[in-house]
This record gives structure tokens, sequence and C-alpha cells, in this order.
């Protein structure tokens, strides 16, 4: 028998549960699903966490992450001995009841680009594809050189202080949010799994980067930017250098970070300091009020 078991956050036993799921996917597609490993010990307003279980063994798992304003984001793996028993839109359909709480306008899926499967899937729930990523990583290459004619200082910060200056650099940086990003960083800059960078020139900050160790093999980089009138002037490069050669100090050799498929500037950097290309991702955008097509219909939920 299937059971569902809902959740506010994963404990260790279920993320030890989830590592061997994605394992067993990972054997059989040769990819992994999308996991926000870093987030899911983390309560939320509403519980998005759900979990199929079949004689003790983790087969199905599905949940829901508020990244941006009003759209919701949904990480989730089936095993192969599972699918084509419609595990994921039960999953799915029993998430979007719950979210009802919330105000969103869409959903947010991922799929490896070479999944056709899930593509089709997705399709069929009428899903519009938006955008890639590529997950690039970096592995045992030691420090790196750095020649600069016009140096920039890196510093690490660990003060709720801190979290302004890193807000008001993203917020320059992306366009983003600056009282979102503020709330973000206010949580994030003094966790102890986390490294928060920013890259001074002349004393003043024109860039950050950040650092989360996930485990003792990964170091995941993320939020890497430098303010727009000082771009294109080498201080991107310097500041990720720097930082890598300040992690690698501390014991770290593993590293991964996203980037967008069109954003050809940065996979250039990155790629010159040693980071390979790994995994694309496809995201697709979803109404929603989508409804399931006939062939799809869920007469019955699996508790």
């Amino acid at each position: 028998m299937i059971t569902l078991h809902e959740y506010n956050g994963l404990n260790d036993k279920l993320i030890e549960d989830l590592h061997a799921l994605v394992d067993c996917c990972e054997a059989v597609d040769g990819h992994t699903p999308m996991i926000y490993w870093e987030v899911l010990k983390l309560k939320r307003d509403i519980p998005g966490d759900y979990c199929l279980y079949k004689d003790g063994e983790m087969i199905g798992y599905l949940s829901t992450f508020n990244f941006e304003d009003y759209t919701i984001e949904v990480s989730f793996s089936i095993h192969p001995d599972f699918r084509n028993q419609s595990l994921f839109e039960h999953l799915l359909d029993y998430a979007r009841d719950k979210l009802q709480l919330l105000y969103y306008d869409a959903l947010i899926l991922s799929s490896d680009i070479l999944d056709t499967t899930l593509s089709k899937i997705f399709n069929r729930l009428g899903a519009e594809a938006t955008h890639k990523e590529y997950i690039l990583k970096r592995e045992n290459l030691g420090k790196e050189n750095i020649s600069a004619l016009d140096s920039i200082e890196l510093v690490q910060v660990k003060k709720k202080e801190d979290a302004e200056l890193l807000a008001q650099i993203h917020e320059r940086a992306f366009h983003s949010d600056l009282e979102m990003m503020l709330q973000r960083f206010s949580k994030t800059v003094t966790m102890p799994n986390r490294c928060c960078f920013l890259a001074l020139y002349h004393g003043e900050p024109i860039g950050a980067l950040h650092a989360r160790i996930d485990s003792p093999d990964v170091t995941c980089l993320h939020d890497i930017g430098i303010i727009p009138e000082k771009r294109h002037s080498g201080f991107g490069l310097q500041m990720l250098k720097l930082a890598l050669n300040t992690l690698i100090a501390e014991g770290h050799h593993h590293f991964e970070l996203v980037v967008a498929t069109n954003n050809h500037h940065a996979l250039h950097l990155y790629q010159n300091c040693g980071f390979s290309l790994r995994q694309t991702y496809q995201f697709w955008r979803i109404n929603k009020d989508f409804s399931f097509p006939p062939h799809y219909k869920i007469t019955e939920r699996r508790h």
C-alpha cells in the first residue's frame, strides 16, 4: 500500500530517504531532478513537503517553495519502478489544494533538458517552457592565480547588519526587490553553513558573492553579482577567484553553481575558473488553475 505523508520541513531521516530516491533515479535516468537541498529543513507558511512511501521506502517526493513573488516552484522525484501510475499528478493535485491558502499566479516546474517524458507530461498539462539553466561543477583544481592591474578587496561578512549592504548590491546587480533581499540575507548571513562576501573597490562595495556549504563534498556558489557601472573591468573574475581561494584555504574543494543558458558572459567567466557543464534544466510555467486532461483524471488520492 502506498501512503502519503505531509510535512513542513524534512528531518535528517527523511532527507536520507530522499537522497536514496534521487540516487536511484540518477542510476536509471543518468541525471538528477532539481532538488533544493539547502532549504528542505526550513519551515514555511504552510506545509509544503509531500512524500509517498511503500514498504518503508520513499518512492515519491514533491515540495513547493515560494522563492519569488506570485510563483511557486515545485521540486519532485518519482521512483523509476513506480512511474506511469500518475503518482506525480496525485502529488501535484494534492499540493495545489494546500496552496490555495497562498496568493500566487503560477507554478514553476523543471526537468532535465533531455527528459522527453517529463516534457510531454508538462505539455499535456498546458505548461509553457520558459528558460534553461546550466549546472556547473569544479573539483580539486587548486587555488587560482590572480593577476590584475586594478585590484579589489574581498571581505567576508557575518553580521546581521551586513545584510543591508548585500541586499543593496543584489538590487543593483539583479534589479531585485530590496526589501525581499533584506529579509532573505538577514536570515542567511549568520548561518554557520553560509559564507557571504563583499567585493570592495577603494573601500566601496561593488559586488557580492555567496557560498552555501551543502555538505563536506559540495559548496554551492550563488548570487554572484557586480553592480552595472563596474562590469566588464575584470572585477567579476577577480571576485570569483578570490572567493574560491578563500574557500579552498578553508578546506572546500568541490564547487557548483547555476547560470542561465543565455548568460554567455557569466558562463565564459565561470569556465575561465575551471567550472564545467554537468547538467541542463528546462523550466516550465503553468497557470495555477490548470486542469488535468481526461486520461489524467485523478479519481482518488493515495493516503
